[in-house]
């Protein structure tokens, strides 16, 4: 490939990673803007449940900022940040479990099986959690005993 077709590339690259970003920037706003409505709109109805909505809504919203700051970390540093990722996943996880959590609380008299389903899911979001948090700390024990290129 020759020097204009390279620069072609690399622009067309960084136009992509811009188009990304202002996705995720809308992605994000309408969901919080979605959040605020319905959770203002449906207070008075279904307390519990319209929290329990809004929580999910607010968490899923710092998830996709969480991936735009990844975008814009690439335009800075051109490398693969792991740390951001495992960050996303806590939240997924967490996000996951407390949603769990709460249709456990919510479910009342239900079947033992439900109940069954419910404890093992919140089990192995568990794990998830711990297995996501000790690599989060082993990557910045990495990153801090490694010198910076």
């Amino acid at each position: 490939m020759n020097v204009n077709g390279a620069k072609l590339v690399k622009c067309l690259d960084r136009a992509l990673h811009w188009a990304v970003a202002v996705g995720l920037v809308a992605v994000a706003t309408a969901v919080f803007a979605q959040a605020v409505w319905t959770g203002l709109a449906g207070l008075r109805h279904d307390f519990m449940g319209t929290i329990l909505r809004v929580v999910n809504d607010l968490l899923f919203v710092i998830i996709v900022l969480e991936v735009l700051s990844t975008v814009t970390s690439h335009f800075e540093h051109r490398d693969f940040a792991l740390k951001p990722f495992l960050i996303v996943g806590t939240i997924s996880v967490v996000r996951h479990l407390l949603m769990v959590g709460a249709r456990m609380s919510m479910l009342g008299e239900g079947s033992a099986s439900q109940f069954q389903h419910y404890v093992v899911e919140l089990g192995l979001n568990g794990i998830l959690t711990l297995v996501l948090v000790v690599a989060y700390w082993v990557t910045s024990l990495i990153e801090k005993n490694t010198p910076p290129r």
